[in-house]
């Protein structure tokens, strides 16, 4: 009776973090890893050094870059944020001027 309790009590403990991982099937992992990779609209601003409000006009007049919502609030995937920032680099590169006349 005894075992039985000391084995009852020890299946009701959280596993540790590393025990979830390792039952994660190969879908899993890759959303976590894919997850990994979404920033806040609070991220991405930071990371650009300009305000949220920044983001949203660029948005709202087509120059931003893609994102998706969660609730109310949105997210961008960070691939989609680097494309966007290389697009930029690449309309103002050299020749750019030369392109909008």
């Amino acid at each position: 009776m005894k075992c039985v309790r000391k084995l009852s009590n020890h299946l009701k403990r959280p596993l540790p973090a590393s025990a979830y991982l390792l039952r994660m099937s190969t879908n899993e992992s890759s959303l976590r890893a894919e997850l990994s990779g979404v920033l806040t609209l609070s991220d991405l601003a930071l990371m650009l050094g300009v305000p949220a409000q920044t983001i949203y006009d660029l948005r709202s007049q087509g120059r931003g870059p893609r994102g998706f919502r969660v609730g109310r609030e949105l997210r961008f995937r960070a691939a989609e944020v680097e494309a966007w920032i290389a697009r930029l680099e690449a309309a103002d590169g050299p020749g750019a001027e030369e392109m909008e006349r």
